[in-house]
């Protein structure tokens, strides 16, 4: 478990444990006093389903002037741009986000339709996502929240077909490498024409594998820039500075040196994970 703190809101973060981990990615806690201080949510690879356990949140995409209105719980697909919120008051939402063909597999929805886009998770569950909230609104501690949302993933992981879910994690595995060609590896793996490949990689994973490819660099960059490895960070998966550059700010809204001068919760998560796999790898 991870915990680290960004404008005055703590960010608690755990990983589930087989068969969950091949559908869920992580679980995530966030708890705190509204600032009133933009944060910044990137563009991720993946589906998340969030319960707002306190006040309603507004917020809005990229710099649009259109707020959206969270107040109970939102499923997202993957998105292609950032989107903003400023905590007015009390903060406080638990979730978790899927891996890249989880939230399919899971539920057996198209991600397609759910690309840059929030639903009301009552409207894809129904009841079920309301108990589930109740459930979450009991819970006494972030790790008793984070055990309620393990457990309804874990009753629904059970009930999947596992061989399949492994297949499609090791394909998610093999692209997140750069350079990698999607077509060549589910034509290796899963056996499938590369029309067809690319028609189930839209269906499972909600978008076309150029744009994961694209988020999976972004989110590479980050790594290595919140790294004390690599602090002069060289961009080397893009083609130059520029393409860096343009493609960093069409994520974030920032540049790569106001990124790193700001320290948004996105780079603290990646330092506060580094340190992890490094305590981890020690014991």
């Amino acid at each position: 478990m991870i915990s680290f703190s960004s404008n005055n809101i703590l960010y608690t973060i755990a990983f589930p444990s087989y068969p969950v981990n091949l559908f869920v990615d992580h679980y995530v806690v966030m708890k705190g006093k509204g600032s009133q201080m933009e944060e910044r949510v990137f563009p991720n690879n993946k589906g998340e389903l969030f319960f707002n356990l306190g006040e309603s949140l507004k917020g809005k995409r990229n710099e649009s002037k259109d707020n959206y209105h969270l107040k109970e719980s939102v499923v997202s697909g993957v998105r292609s741009t950032y989107f903003s919120f400023a905590p007015e008051s009390e903060f406080f939402m638990a979730g978790l986000r899927f891996t890249l063909f989880g939230f399919y597999h899971l539920f057996h929805i198209p991600a397609s339709h759910f690309k840059d886009q929030n639903f009301d998770s009552k409207d894809v569950w129904g009841k079920e996502i309301e108990l589930l909230r109740e459930q979450l609104l009991e819970a006494t501690d972030n790790e008793n929240l984070i055990q309620t949302l393990d457990h309804w993933a874990f009753q629904k992981a059970i009930k999947s077909d596992l061989h399949e879910i492994q297949k499609w994690k090791h394909v998610e595995s093999r692209i997140s490498q750069p350079g990698i060609q999607v077509g060549s590896v589910l034509s290796q793996i899963m056996g499938y024409s590369h029309k067809h490949s690319i028609q189930l990689f839209k269906e499972k994973a909600g978008v076309n594998p150029k744009l994961i490819q694209d988020v999976n660099r972004f989110e590479l960059a980050l790594q290595m820039m919140a790294s004390p490895q690599t602090p002069g960070f060289i961009p080397h998966t893009y083609a130059d500075q520029s393409h860096f550059i343009r493609e960093f700010k069409r994520f974030t809204g920032f540049t790569p040196r106001d990124y790193i001068k700001n320290k948004p919760k996105t780079f603290l998560l990646y330092q506060e994970l580094e340190d992890f796999q490094h305590s981890d790898e020690m014991r």
